[in-house]
């Protein structure tokens, strides 16, 4: 097969081929974990490796060859209509865990499959048309104007679809586990952005050709595709280092095989609206204040808070109540979501222990375990977001006042 090697086309085969590999990596992964998330993953990748596959080939010698330049123009190798609709999905498969793709998904795709079909139908006419060969001067529609700025459109508002989906579970996840920071997926965001940077990078570069036409050519464009090669490679890692974090953890999040259930809350709590954190117990109503007392009892009377990866739904089944009713009566009953409260009792849990001098005894880390906390990160982020120091720091801080030895 013709591939010349230089700079150009060695470069982008060094991203399409890792892209390939990386897809072949997650789709293994999702066939023997059953995992959603890595499927979609791997298809975004493989549609980036098509994406770069036309200027890796162009500069390895295929636009020079009359054979090989008619597989260049005849394949539809940007799938710009589904690239946003494979994010949207991936995100959402990373977030919810009980995501699955349902028939009236299969809208989202339309849109590449009906490109798809007219590219083959406009290839089979330019074929035929000409008597069984393609024209000398043939015209690629994948880069036609029309289809690129509109895939890119698609693509923008698939993006800000998958950041608000991001911004909601990060909502949702605050009001229904004891332990969100462990759950925040940041790298879902990480995603987003690098997708939005891609899009931003296109703009730049048309801006930049339409002020500076001399380099509106072939290795001009190089430079955008050669951007896009770094940041999929980027995604590429990352993707695969997170899909590694989920599958490792044990019990990952609040869901795992033996608690089917536990996977259903997302999806339920997905369209609700939470009560404000400004609200106040004055709203609620007689049941709500039973309730509420009945929480108090259990979270800190029965030490609930210690468990470190309690649940909105351990709590729904210990009062026989639902989890919507619950997290209703915790944003307006507590003033505070269903994480912070937990983890203003595991706080408050750790000064007593420091007051009472048992620091002397254990270490800060070992304290905050105790309390309930499951990890030093968690333990130091939650403590520094709810009184503005550090563990350590509010130890030394209190040691004279308290009469204490650090």
């Amino acid at each position: 097969m013709l591939f010349q090697f230089n700079i150009y086309s060695g470069l982008l085969l060094i991203f399409f081929t890792h892209n390939l590999v990386y897809a072949l990596i997650l789709l293994q992964k999702s066939i023997q974990e059953r995992s959603k998330s890595a499927f979609w993953l791997a298809l975004f990748l493989i549609i980036v490796a098509l994406y770069l596959a036309p200027w890796m080939l162009g500069f390895a010698g295929w636009y020079d060859s009359e054979s090989y330049r008619a597989v260049i123009f005849s394949v539809p190798f940007h799938q710009l209509y589904f690239f946003g609709p494979i994010l949207y999905f991936y995100t959402q498969a990373v977030l919810n865990p009980a995501f699955t793709f349902r028939k009236k998904y299969f809208w989202h795709l339309l849109p590449g499959f009906l490109y798809l079909l007219y590219a083959l139908i406009q290839v089979a006419n330019d074929y035929y048309g000409n008597g069984g060969a393609f024209p000398e001067f043939y015209a690629d529609i994948d880069f036609d104007e029309w289809y690129q700025i509109s895939g890119h459109v698609s693509m923008l508002c698939y993006l800000i679809y998958s950041l608000k989906y991001y911004n909601l579970y990060r909502k949702v996840i605050q009001n229904i586990v004891s332990f969100a920071d462990e759950l925040t997926f940041k790298y879902v965001k990480e995603f987003i952005i690098s997708c939005l940077v891609i899009i931003g990078v296109d703009i730049g570069f048309r801006i930049a050709f339409e002020i500076f036409p001399e380099f509106a050519n072939f290795i001009g464009s190089w430079w955008y595709y050669m951007a896009v090669g770094v940041i999929s490679y980027r995604i590429a890692i990352r993707g695969y280092a997170n899909e590694n974090f989920r599958s490792k953890r044990v019990g990952y999040g609040f869901v795992n095989e033996s608690k089917i259930e536990n996977a259903e809350i997302l999806a339920e709590y997905a369209e609700i609206e939470f009560p404000q954190s400004d609200s106040n117990n004055l709203g609620l109503t007689e049941s709500e204040e039973k309730l509420r007392d009945q929480l108090e009892k259990l979270l800190i009377t029965n030490g609930y808070y210690k468990n470190p990866e309690l649940t909105l739904l351990d709590l729904a089944k210990a009062t026989g109540s639902n989890t919507a009713l619950i997290s209703k009566v915790i944003n307006k009953g507590f003033n505070q979501n269903f994480n912070d409260l937990v983890n203003t009792l595991r706080i408050d849990a750790f000064k007593a222990k420091v007051a009472a001098g048992e620091n002397s005894k254990s270490t800060l880390l070992g304290l905050g375990l105790d309390c309930g906390f499951n990890s030093k990160a968690t333990f130091n982020r939650a403590f520094k977001k709810h009184t503005g120091v550090t563990p350590k720091d509010y130890l030394a801080k209190n040691t004279a006042e308290l009469g204490l030895k650090l």
